[in-house]
């Protein structure tokens, strides 16, 4: 869904008021997605130009339950739970200033119910993140997303963004473990959702890819604490949600 949003302004498909640029490569990957996904008339589906939705439903992937993108104050909270477990915390400018909450809950076909094994993972591979644990400076982090494939981050601090809407929140920052070329950020254009784990006595999910600044260096990436995002979709939802530790 979040991948809808972010290319469809770029297209033909997209409402008069909110047109930009038509970009080809755009275009097609709309395309692609229309021919991939069915196309309902769902409230919850992203609007084309047409007036028709596209709502992310195939045998791959499952139904759309719920998404939310706001923001809220959390790492003030964040910096009592590592107060508390006698870890460093976070050097948070302040504790009214936002951080981004982006997600999209799904109901999973059965093809996606990998017991999260990380399969993909050269790694990690076919082990399994078992618990949940915090975002702590200094700490080392990997992902396996979309576009990057699996990388190797260290938690940095906190960093300011300013979004494109023109709102600023502060964030986990996450920079790459090696220097060099775009290619060894942590991550890119189109890893955002990635699951962010560490490794403590086993794999634990700690975060979700939600953004990056490009205008700094070293580039870095903006990560959410799961329990942030875990908490929000039980007071969005009204259901219990939780993360899956039973391996």
């Amino acid at each position: 869904m979040a991948r809808l949003d972010e290319i469809i302004p770029y297209t033909k498909y997209c409402p008069i008021s909110r047109s930009v640029c038509k970009l080809k490569a755009c275009e097609d990957e709309v395309d692609f997605l229309r021919e991939k996904y069915t196309e309902l008339p769902d409230n919850d589906g992203v609007e084309l130009y047409d007036g028709s939705k596209i709502k992310l439903i195939g045998p791959d992937l499952g139904i759309l339950v719920a998404k939310a993108e706001h923001r809220y104050p959390i790492l003030q909270r964040h910096n009592e739970q590592l107060r508390s477990q006698g870890k460093r915390e976070f050097a948070v400018k302040s504790a009214i200033i936002p951080s981004r909450l982006d997600w999209a809950l799904f109901e999973a076909c059965n093809t996606r119910m990998l017991g999260n094994r990380l399969t993909t993972s050269h790694i990690f591979r076919d082990e399994k993140v078992c618990g949940m644990g915090l975002l702590e400076p200094g700490a080392t982090v990997w992902k396996t997303g979309r576009t990057t494939g699996q990388t190797k981050g260290k938690v940095n601090d906190v960093g300011v963004i300013i979004w494109k809407d023109g709102f600023t929140t502060e964030e986990v920052a996450v920079i790459s473990s090696f220097s060099g070329s775009r290619s060894s950020l942590f991550a890119d254009n189109g890893d955002s959702g990635a699951l962010v784990f560490c490794m403590a006595n086993s794999l634990e999910a700690v975060g979700l890819v939600v953004g990056g600044s490009e205008s700094q260096v070293p580039c870095w990436v903006a990560v959410t604490p799961l329990w942030a995002i875990l908490e929000d979709m039980k007071l969005m939802t009204g259901m219990d949600v939780k993360f899956c530790t039973e391996c």
